[in-house]
């Protein structure tokens, strides 16, 4: 048990020498969010990173949510090639989605 860990350490020392300081951008799903074992295990990666000196920078895709939301509301999405158009009304939600539902989630570690 012992030495897989330092195996590990040995594998992985090269990586954090070489990213340490450097800024990573991490997009999460909508997805991500719903599961919370998952979201945990995320979470718990991302703190082991910047404890090891990398930098995160987590941005939250939200579409998922931002279509339920709109759903319920009864507005109307615009899709073209798999991507959202955002006019005023979308804009608002997704302020809403992302200020509120996920501001509101907590993970403990």
């Amino acid at each position: 048990m012992i030495n897989e860990r330092l195996d590990l350490l040995r594998e992985a020392l090269p990586y954090i020498q070489r990213f340490k300081n450097n800024i990573f951008v991490v997009k999460l799903s909508g997805k991500v969010t719903e599961d919370p074992s998952n979201l945990t295990s995320l979470v718990e990666e991302l703190a082991l990173l910047h404890q090891v000196g990398i930098r995160i920078c987590v941005v939250h895709g939200g579409g998922k949510q931002l279509t339920d939301l709109a759903s319920k509301l009864g507005v109307e999405q615009t899709i073209i090639e798999g991507r959202r158009v955002t006019d005023d009304a979308t804009l608002e939600m997704a302020k809403m989605v992302f200020a509120g539902n996920l501001y509101n989630k907590r993970v403990s570690l």
